[in-house]
């Protein structure tokens, strides 16, 4: 929007002119300039022009990418450890029927897709209340940082031997995650995602970036996309065990 100049006389019909922006590049700016012409002006009561409709196309893009944004997170290293002690948790069903070890895959793809949609909403809440957070919110926060990281430097000195801490408060976490039931896979799911939303990966961006957007239904599908893809390799792995 630009302001009307105060020594304009009569109504501007015309926008045309000159807009440069300047765009960082490192250590170095580089300007560009782009002519403008033919721009409408429209008055001060103008209403706002009426929103682009949803392309389906554009949806379906967007929760492709978030699919396969969620199928890279298995490899980065914040999730790589919960899904190997699901794995290592398999070979002790190795005996049991295939029904129940696929009741475990889909129980644990349940929880992962229940903690993004809980996340989710959360984060849509938080930006309808006017906070310009993103993806990882929580770690936006400089009192969560600084508590995850004097939690990590004690953690630290524990391992180290400075100080001795339990072994029921260490594994308070973990023990969810690794109990044999059904429970256990649900719990592993959620900490998949709790563990994941400091990672990016690859094709995470351009999906999160469309998601909050969008309208909320289109933001929850895009992440539940992004959910099932992170969930989907240990699916495939209970569906097909060989």
């Amino acid at each position: 929007r630009l302001a009307r100049s105060p020594l304009t006389i009569g109504t501007p019909t015309d926008g045309r002119g000159v807009i440069v922006v300047e765009e960082a590049l490192g250590a170095t700016t580089v300007r560009h300039a782009f002519e403008l012409s033919d721009v409408a002006v429209g008055g001060g009561g103008a209403t706002a022009p009426a929103p682009t409709p949803l392309s389906v196309a554009a949806v379906l893009q967007a929760a492709f990418f978030a699919l396969l944004g969620g199928l890279f997170l298995n490899l980065m290293p914040c999730v790589f450890p919960v899904l190997s002690i699901k794995i290592l948790g398999l070979i002790k069903h190795a005996g049991q029927s295939p029904a129940h070890v696929r009741q475990h895959g889909f129980v644990y793809t349940a929880g992962v897709l229940a903690a993004f949609l809980t996340l989710a909403s959360m984060l849509l809440a938080v930006r309808a209340a006017g906070a310009e957070v993103g993806w990882g919110f929580q770690l936006q926060s400089p009192a969560t940082v600084a508590v995850l990281a004097y939690v990590l430097f004690a953690m630290g000195l524990s391992l180290s031997g400075v100080f001795h801490v339990s072994s029921s408060l260490q594994g308070m976490g973990g023990g969810l995650a690794q109990r044999s039931g059904l429970s256990g896979s649900f719990f592993a799911g959620v900490l998949a995602v709790i563990v994941a939303t400091p990672c990016t990966a690859p094709f995470m961006g351009a999906a999160v970036g469309y998601a909050l957007t969008q309208p909320a239904l289109v933001s929850l599908i895009v992440f539940l996309a992004l959910g099932l893809g992170l969930a989907l390799p240990f699916l495939v792995l209970t569906l097909a065990p060989q």
